[in-house]
């Protein structure tokens, strides 16, 4: 299996050192081999130490790829899927070794396909592609790995991957529900703005109730129903073109007014004397703002508003 490849001479009386060359004849598979390594010379020369016991280790580089399999997933979004996974190596070899890599897709692109692998352990970080549309289903498909002649790949020059591609209906299920919800929002945003503008421009009305009787006799009390003449104004007097029209000769034609006016959070009703009006004993010289159960008096008159909530 090995062979002397070259011849030394030694000086008389005198000492050399020699490197000896072992080179294989043949193919040598890797693992440890012991020999010995025997010396001759011409007749009559005794030679000491004729022979020398040698032990030999044939080493072999090995990468060692984990795992052999490798689950990718599925998109889960309608933007374009690009699948990212890592892939551990161990390597034995002495020196920097050039691996290359490659799919048996042609519509799917890998990135890296090639990497330069020091000695020891490290992970390498791999992308896939679609470089055109890919049709919904599942896919099985193989990366394979090489590198020089003389390393090993274990456990296989293989890796398996594995995905599946859901229709795009499925795909996009996510976005097109928050999409529609977005949708829906704005609509509730749009419709609530549009209402809050309409309360803020459109004229409050008069509601509430207006109880009316002759002073000192309550048992009279009338009830005059506000909210059903759907009004921003009534006006209340002994003339027949009032709202409220009462013949009661201590009323003027046109005696008093009252106003819804928009106030921030309510609708707020406002008494506007026309004509003498009285709140107790207190006469009233303006508009003023009328709060459930209130009670005034106009001519012989007593009058009691009620608001519709009771507030």
């Amino acid at each position: 299996m090995l062979k002397k490849t070259e011849e030394w001479t030694i000086p008389a009386s005198g000492k050399a050192t020699f490197r000896i060359l072992l080179a294989p004849t043949g193919e040598v598979q890797p693992g440890k081999y012991n020999g010995r390594l025997i010396f001759s010379t011409r007749n009559g020369v005794d030679l000491v130490g004729a022979s020398v016991n040698l032990e030999l280790e044939v080493f072999q580089p090995r990468l060692i790829f984990s795992p052999s399999s490798i689950d990718l997933g599925s998109p889960a979004t309608c933007r374009q899927w690009k699948a990212e996974f890592p892939l551990m190596v161990e390597s034995s070899s002495r020196k920097v070794e050039t691996v290359s890599f490659s799919l048996d897709a042609a519509n799917l692109l890998l990135q890296p396909t090639s990497f330069e692998v020091s000695p020891g352990k490290q992970e390498i970080t791999f992308g896939i592609t679609p470089t055109q549309k890919l049709a919904a289903g599942a896919y099985e498909l193989m990366m394979a790995i090489s590198t020089r002649q003389g390393v090993e790949i274990s456990p296989a020059d293989e890796i398996s991957l594995q995905f599946t591609y859901p229709p795009f209906w499925s795909r996009c299920r996510t976005p097109l529900t928050w999409g529609g919800a977005s949708l829906l929002l704005i609509a509730i945003v749009v419709a609530w703005g549009m209402r809050r503008l309409w309360k803020i421009t459109a004229q409050p009305l008069v509601t509430g109730t207006l109880q009316h009787w002759p002073v000192g006799r309550r048992s009279e009390s009338q009830d005059f129903d506000l909210t059903a003449l759907k009004k921003s104004s009534v006006t209340i007097g002994r003339g027949s073109d009032c709202d409220l029209s009462l013949s009661d000769p201590t009323l003027e034609m046109k005696h008093a007014l009252l106003k819804a006016e928009s106030e921030v959070d309510k609708i707020q009703i406002v008494l506007m004397p026309l004509e003498g009006v009285r709140i107790g004993y207190r006469p009233l010289t303006g508009a003023t703002p009328l709060a459930h159960q209130d009670i005034f008096t106009m001519g012989e008159r007593e009058f009691q508003y009620l608001s519709d909530t009771g507030e």
